[in-house]
This record gives structure tokens, sequence and C-alpha cells, in this order.
């Protein structure tokens, strides 16, 4: 997806969520801003919720807090927020399960082979094809990145 058409446009049409870990990891919530860029919001623990007041066009990803790999939200790696409000009744706050995605064969196995390394140069001892030595050290540079830095928290409130 063009990093441009994935970002916030206005802030119209206010939207009331309840973003809920389901998953078995530390799940970082991110809101991506007017300019694309990502905006790490809140770190969830495994079955910690966070209430949220955000906005239609305000789109929000997830991710393994320890991995950096993908979560999702509703099925999908992207959750847009949808108008709460229905004629007949007053606005409701939805629930948003962030879950694993399904992920395909080819990743779900580098991810577990990336688990049972301890650091990157362990892929030349492997007999994989190249291309993919050099996914698995990619995917092994986005956990060790993960685990080494902290990040700054857009905070609880709106966005």
């Amino acid at each position: 997806m063009d990093r441009n058409s994935l970002r916030s446009l206005h802030s119209v049409v206010r939207s009331y969520v309840l973003f809920h870990n389901a998953s078995r990891c530390r799940a970082r919530v991110y809101w991506m801003n007017y300019e694309g860029d990502r905006v790490l919001y809140r770190t969830l623990a495994r079955g910690e919720s966070m209430s949220v007041d955000t906005f239609v066009s305000h789109p929000w990803t997830f991710e393994n807090a320890d991995t950096g790999d993908s979560l999702g939200a509703m099925g999908r790696p992207v959750f847009y927020p949808r108008d709460p409000k229905h004629p007949n009744y007053r606005p409701f706050r939805t629930v948003v399960a962030i879950t694993y995605p399904l992920y395909s064969l080819r990743q779900r196995c580098l991810q577990t082979i990336r688990d049972c390394l301890s650091n990157p140069e362990e892929v030349d001892d492997l007999e994989l094809p190249r291309s993919l030595q050099k996914e698995l050290r990619e995917l092994m540079r986005k956990r060790m990145f993960c685990t080494a830095h902290s990040f700054r928290h857009l905070g609880e409130g709106e966005s």
C-alpha cells in the first residue's frame, strides 16, 4: 500500500472504539497521522483493553511488540473506525479485537526459524536459498530493533 494512501484525513465524524488485545503477545497500537507516519499510541499487554475517541477517517495498525510481526483487527491489517451513529440510537463504542492475521505458510515458517535463532549470523549456517536467508535476516533485524528500542507514546485521548 502506498505510504500516502494510509494516513488520517479529516477530523469530522467521531468514532468511539475499545481496542482489546486478544493475541498472546504485547501489541503496539499505532495511529497513522496526517502525513502517513505511524505514531505509537500505546502498547497493550495480553488481554488488556483501551478506549479511544478517534475519527472515521483515521487508520490504525498493530504489531507484535516483541517481534515487529504484523497483527490485525477485525480480520484486516488496517482498522478504519466506522461511524457509530445509527439514526435511532445513541453513539456506541465498537469493540475491536487485535489478533494474529492469517500468515502465509512461508511467512509463518520464517517466523518459526527466526524464533529459534539468536543472531543474524546464524542464518549463514542454514542451507536455505539466498532469497530466504535475506528475508530471515530482515525478520531478525526487525525483532532486534523492537527489543532494543523504546517508543514514545502519543498517549491517552483523541487522535
